[in-house]
């Protein structure tokens, strides 16, 4: 019964066209429990190429929304921001490029940091842009990469890759 409930609350969603998409990706942020990969999936079996743009904007624009809302309730909540401009905020950024954590919880980290608004927009537009092309790319060929190791090769030089580029961010913004 529940996943009836689910199939039939997706499918309204995507019944609104591109927005729906782009609404049920951006929905994800705040509902960590819903199935992200098999979201993607769907939203870029639909739409193509066009797809990953959707999941991409959805993705980005629902961290950067959850950031600011949870910004928001720690200054009117008089959390204390606990993490500085060094060392444990360094790991977040790599971590926001690692597929499989759970964003809600790399995105809370950084709302009750002392990062800017402006840097983490920045961040969230490359993570999660790259978070949605390795789930919108690989997340059909996951079971296929055991028959085909040069897909793996190639996801994990892109993993490496972009764990280079989250290095330079830090360096470039945080450091």
């Amino acid at each position: 019964a529940e996943m009836e409930w689910m199939s039939e609350w997706i499918s309204m969603f995507l019944a609104l066209g591109w927005i729906g998409a782009v609404g049920i990706i951006f929905l994800e942020a705040f509902v960590p429990m819903l199935p992200l990969v098999a979201l993607v999936m769907l939203v870029v079996a639909l739409y193509g190429a066009a797809g990953f743009f959707y999941v991409w904007l959805g993705m980005a624009s629902g961290s950067f929304c959850l950031f600011l809302l949870l910004r928001f309730l720690s200054k009117h909540l008089s959390f204390d921001r606990r993490f500085g401009y060094h060392g444990s905020l360094g790991l977040l950024v790599v971590l926001s490029f690692v597929p499989f954590l759970p964003t809600f919880l790399i995105t809370a980290l950084f709302a009750l940091s002392s990062v800017s608004w402006q840097c983490f927009l920045l961040l969230s537009i490359c993570a999660r842009g790259f978070v949605g092309f390795l789930f919108a790319t690989f997340g059909v060929s996951f079971l296929q990469m055991q028959n085909h190791p040069f897909l793996f090769l190639i996801a994990l030089l892109l993993i490496a890759a972009f764990a280079g580029f989250a290095h330079v961010l830090k360096r470039r913004f945080l450091d």
